[in-house]
């Protein structure tokens, strides 16, 4: 019999090796939007089927305190439903169906965070979730999103963007080994967001675009840390993206 426990799945345990990956990689902001409706399982499958290498989610919670992927407060846009979140059961809101970017009917519904985990797993796709939906700085409702992350075998590929400091502080004193970023804008902090983001043991500098130049991506590059840019939706905003020598960038238009 062996002596060796085995490792637990809520265990606080993370390589975050992705995290020194040396080629520049697409992430897909809302899942595969090109393919697929925003923040669905289809968006997962898509990504893997087309190269992305990561997914951007959004997760709320519900009525009955099951977490679900939607970017707005309520389902009025992006479902054939309407009302918030928060005021629907999950079984409430999955009798809804999905809609795609150009308002046509899908046959995908709303998804729970566990589903979508557990499908980022079997594709090998790495998750960055939005901290901007729901109170990191809660508890609980942090513990929940967490939760789910270890039970998938996701937390060595899951980074959380939570740009409210105090939010921020109390998720890395609960779980210091997690993959932790906020939105900086280096052309007026660089400095400061480097020193903020040096003191996690696992970080990745975020930042929209338009608020990185050459100077400041090198500074940032110099420190250790790696660069995530959003907002790149054309191929010249690309080309210069990668040119900044980023891990990831986030688009909802280009494919790999």
């Amino acid at each position: 019999m062996s002596l060796v426990s085995p490792m637990v799945a809520s265990a606080d345990t993370n390589t975050a090796s992705w995290l020194k990956w040396k080629n520049t990689k697409l992430s897909a902001h809302r899942g595969a939007q090109v393919v697929a409706p925003e923040n669905s399982l289809a968006g997962v499958q898509g990504a893997k089927e087309l190269g992305y290498a990561f997914i951007e989610i959004d997760v709320r919670k519900t009525a009955d305190n099951q977490y679900v992927l939607m970017h707005d407060k309520t389902i009025d846009r992006t479902t054939t439903g309407y009302g918030s979140v928060a005021s629907r059961k999950l079984k409430q809101l999955r009798v809804y169906h999905l809609v795609d970017k150009n308002n046509r009917l899908t046959t995908e519904k709303i998804p729970t965070l566990k589903d979508v985990l557990a499908s980022a797993k079997k594709y090998n796709v790495g998750v960055n979730i939005d901290g901007s939906k729901g109170d990191f700085g809660d508890q609980k409702y942090a513990k929940g999103i967490v939760t789910l992350v270890k039970k998938a075998n996701m937390y060595n590929k899951t980074f959380f963007v939570i740009s409210d400091s105090k939010a921020r502080a109390k998720f890395n004193k609960n779980y210091p080994n997690a993959t932790i970023s906020f939105i900086g804008n280096p052309k007026k902090s660089v400095a400061s967001d480097i020193k903020k983001l040096k003191k996690y043991k696992h970080a990745i500098y975020t930042t929209h675009i338009n608020n990185l130049d050459a100077a400041t991506a090198k500074k940032i590059r110099a420190s250790g840390l790696r660069i995530h840019i959003y907002g790149v939706n054309t191929k010249s905003a690309y080309k210069r993206a990668k040119s900044y020598k980023p891990l990831l960038v986030e688009t909802d238009k280009l494919k790999p």
